[in-house]
């Protein structure tokens, strides 16, 4: 995707061609991370929840890592963020503008990570249910298509750029095929992207790829055309063998929400355990994920309580919507990673979602603390133990490295 390389392009043509120069605006990026996190916490929840969730996501030593590799995820992170951040400002106020910009983040994060690009088909639904509970169809009508022209708008010059200078018709980029066949051919064992007749395979090795297939069909191929092929080829594999796939997609599912870390890249887990600062570092993924799903459980048992007291006033159903919008976001990062193969960088854009419950959930044990209910501190305690013991059991054991 010519997202990355684009962002990277404009760092050296900034600063030069040092290796250091894209580190440390990565790591600039993280920062304002934290901050974008800290706006969208503070606005929705509350400023203590913004400062705990601005904490959550300094300490979190993936995004740390992350930032000092030559990979996408910060500006992953950052694009979905402010993206986020825009489309749930649409829960207060159905503006035109506001909707334009966020459509302009959605296209520039699928040009970084273009399986996010269908998102913009939930947004789309969840605008119009929030135009509907509004009764506000006439901003909506003017909403929706600024936010989809704003996606168009910054997808288009790599559309025009592939057709222009490529001459292949091809929408962001032709490797969405390829990675298919990878996640699912007769060696796909879930975890390790590799093929028959493909060798050792990172992106660097795609026109060889390219090339070889040429001479096996014996006829000249253009990069959207091979993806074509390998898609065709994956698809016959899911065809002939659904309960392989089947078995590969749910394996893809526990690694998914897995304790472990799968780096294609490197090994990010290992660097971690060797490094004198990350290894030190609390929020590993099992973490964040008992803190997200005891916050979504106090958050409901909240939520019901005000329903049967009193029901919910105007701002406690903008929660809710902005709640249903993060939701759909998480869901479309899962299920779009499904096909493929595991991979961490591939479910590091909901990590910050999931930072934003726990959060809450903090906040919410506080303010028992706080209260003197010690009880519900120590049943919130004691809650956080238990699923974070459940969330660091593999149940998936990784299959062998298949060889090369």
């Amino acid at each position: 995707p010519p997202g990355y390389p684009f962002f990277l392009a404009s760092v050296y043509a900034l600063f030069g061609d040092s290796p250091m120069a894209p580190r440390i605006v990565q790591m600039s990026l993280g920062l304002i991370n934290a901050l974008l996190a800290f706006l969208l916490g503070w606005r929705w929840f509350g400023p203590r929840v913004g400062l705990i969730y601005a904490g959550l996501m300094s300490i979190s030593w993936i995004f740390i890592y992350f930032e000092g590799e030559l990979l996408d995820p910060a500006l992953v992170v950052g694009l979905s963020l402010a993206m986020i951040h825009l489309l749930a400002g649409l829960a207060s106020r159905m503006s035109y503008r506001l909707a334009f910009a966020a459509g302009i983040l959605l296209g520039a994060v699928a040009l970084v990570r273009p399986n996010l690009l269908p998102f913009g088909l939930p947004a789309v639904l969840w605008m119009a249910w929030v135009a509907h509970r509004r009764n506000d169809w006439k901003s909506a009508a003017a909403a929706i298509p600024a936010f989809v022209l704003g996606a168009a708008l910054c997808v288009a010059p790599a559309t025009v750029r592939n057709g222009l200078v490529a001459r292949d018709p091809v929408l962001i980029c032709a490797n969405g095929g390829v990675n298919l066949y990878l996640g699912n051919n007769p060696r796909s064992n879930g975890v390790d992207p590799a093929g028959p007749g493909l060798g050792s395979w990172t992106s660097f090795d795609y026109p060889r790829i390219v090339r070889s297939l040429e001479e096996k069909l014996g006829r000249k191929l253009s990069y959207g055309e091979s993806s074509s092929y390998f898609a065709g080829e994956a698809w016959r594999f899911i065809r002939d063998n659904p309960g392989r796939f089947a078995r590969l997609t749910l394996k893809r599912a526990l690694l998914f929400w897995g304790p472990a870390e799968i780096d294609s890249e490197g090994e990010a887990a290992v660097e971690r355990q060797h490094s004198r600062v990350l290894r030190y570092l609390p929020l590993a993924f099992p973490t964040a994920l008992a803190l997200a799903l005891m916050g979504l459980a106090m958050s409901g048992v909240e939520l019901r309580r005000r329903i049967r007291a009193a029901g919910l006033s105007e701002f406690n159903r903008r929660q809710l919507q902005v709640g249903v919008l993060i939701g759909l976001f998480v869901l479309t990062c899962f299920v779009t990673y499904l096909p493929f193969f595991a991979d961490t960088r591939f479910r590091l854009p909901v990590i910050p979602f999931l930072l934003l419950a726990g959060a809450v959930s903090i906040d919410r044990a506080y303010g028992h603390l706080r209260r003197g209910q010690d009880r519900w501190f120590a049943a919130w305690l004691a809650g956080l133990v238990a699923l974070s013991m459940l969330a660091g059991i593999n149940l998936c054991r990784q299959a062998d490295r298949p060889e090369r």
